[in-house]
């Protein structure tokens, strides 16, 4: 982020009341009496303190000074130690600790795009309290054109971004909030448990018998199985325990714990949470951690295309786990072109899978078209409620694969669709979700059972005999 970005994100009305009801706690401590976020016409002809980096220099009289807060505009003057020499010689993105008198700028020198843009401060004293090398890899003016590597690299400068910053300070807030509602508010009881001197299996039960009827913990865990994209090996998570009550009483916990903690600038969130059954999420969206903010549900079309005469789907007349489902991407024809239907036919694989443009009257432009009536074609574009210009995305085969398969699909596809400008999702809206009655055990790639969640979850009361007779029931 440059130091324009920097200037504008420093303008957000939130952020800046934010900024100044913390001003007289940050300061606390120090050896600065204000922020560089802080000052402004109420504080002309007043002595102070301030401490940041050297962001820009001009003509070797006045340079910008930045905090974790905002800017600052510092004026020199020729007294003693404040030579143009001196001022030359701090290269930018040095730490200085600077003694001056709060002035009000002329009204035509007025900067509106920052907080502080009325004053400046004349110096009167300055103390260099760290030198920055000549040329640093990463600095507040290139931010947002370093890449990867080099940001991991040089962590402790990619830190002094304000994106960065703003995360990693919400989610000091989000936990603050959260152990409040907990101990403050419900009487939970923040209990830490063992983790590199000796397993616990167990130990929050325990804490149960123990009359610990309220517990969680921030807890810092670590994942002993294979890495994937959305499990990391270290993460953290807010672990909780809670005797005499139900599933929805603690869905209603959780439900209550979010909302309350829940940062006001990133709006509200709608209340009680939406619930679908693992089948449904599965049937709908192809995976159980499903994108609700844009639509594009799938479909399915087994009934419509099995005594089509399609070669597609017509083992489903025989198999009661092969379907056929469809992906209907609204005006897919004009934002997803050839390169981006070979990608998902590369997705795909060996499954039987059809891409199909909805023509004006509702008919097809396919490859299947030929073997399909114009009526047939319309029939189903009817069903799946298409319109001219629509995307069919049909795929075929056991339902394990197929509805895994177009769930990744759909995303892909809104991908596609939001890189070209299409509006298809709710910006800045979350859409909670519960998903609930997941099944015990799934089938792998090699038919064997494997757990559908995790090893240590236990089967419905109703269902514990299909355990040792139908355990995929």
């Amino acid at each position: 982020m440059n130091l324009a970005h920097f200037r504008s994100y420093l303008q957000n009305p939130l952020l800046v009341n934010l900024c100044r009801r913390l001003y007289s706690s940050v300061n606390s401590f120090t050896s600065r009496t204000h922020t560089c976020g802080e000052l402004d016409a109420s504080h002309v002809g007043k002595e102070v303190t301030l401490c940041g980096w050297i962001t820009f220099e001009r003509c070797d009289k006045f340079i910008i000074l930045r905090d974790k807060y905002g800017l600052t505009q510092v004026i020199f003057n020729e007294i003693e130690n404040l030579t143009k020499k001196f001022l030359k010689s701090l290269p930018l993105e040095s730490v200085i600790q600077v003694k001056g008198i709060v002035r009000k700028r002329p009204p035509k020198d007025f900067n509106k795009r920052m907080p502080t843009g009325e004053i400046e401060v004349e110096a009167k004293n300055v103390k260099l309290l760290n030198a920055s090398i000549p040329r640093l890899p990463i600095t507040s003016k290139d931010q947002d054109k370093i890449n990867e590597t080099t940001n991991y690299k040089y962590r402790y400068l990619s830190l002094r971004s304000p994106k960065l910053q703003e995360n990693l300070r919400l989610r000091s807030n989000v936990l603050m909030k959260m152990r409040e509602f907990l101990h403050n508010q419900h009487g939970f009881v923040d209990i830490e448990t063992p983790t590199l001197f000796k397993r616990t299996p167990g130990f929050k039960q325990l804490l149960m018998i123990g009359l610990f009827d309220r517990y969680f913990q921030i807890a810092r865990c670590y994942r002993n199985e294979g890495t994937k994209s959305d499990r990391q090996p270290e993460f953290t998570q807010v672990d909780i325990e809670l005797s005499y009550t139900s599933a929805r009483g603690v869905q209603n916990l959780i439900e209550q714990l979010i909302q309350y903690s829940w940062p006001v600038e990133k709006g509200e969130i709608q209340m009680p949470f939406k619930c679908l059954s693992y089948e449904e999420a599965m049937q709908s969206y192809g995976t159980d951690k499903p994108d609700l903010r844009y639509e594009m549900k799938l479909q399915d079309v087994t009934d419509e295309l099995k005594d089509s005469g399609l070669n597609i789907a017509s083992e489903s007349k025989h198999d009661p786990d092969f379907i056929a489902s469809c992906l209907v991407i609204p005006n897919g024809t004009k934002f997803i072109k050839n390169p981006e239907r070979k990608e998902i036919r590369t997705l795909a694989e060996s499954m039987p899978f059809l891409d199909i443009s909805v023509k004006g009257d509702l008919s097809w432009s396919s490859a299947v078209s030929k073997h399909l009536s114009v009526e047939v074609q319309q029939r189903i574009s009817g069903k799946l409620s298409c319109v001219p210009g629509d995307l069919l995305l049909v795929a075929a085969g056991k339902a394990r694969h197929v509805l895994p398969f177009l769930g990744k699909t759909r995303v892909k596809c809104a991908e596609f669709l939001l890189s070209k400008g299409a509006d298809i999702m709710r910006s800045n809206v979350f859409s909670f979700v519960w998903i609930t009655d997941f099944p015990l055990f799934l089938l792998d790639d090699n038919g064997a059972l494997e757990s559908a969640h995790h090893p240590f979850t236990a089967p419905h009361a109703d269902d514990t005999e299909l355990v040792y007779t139908t355990p995929l029931k």
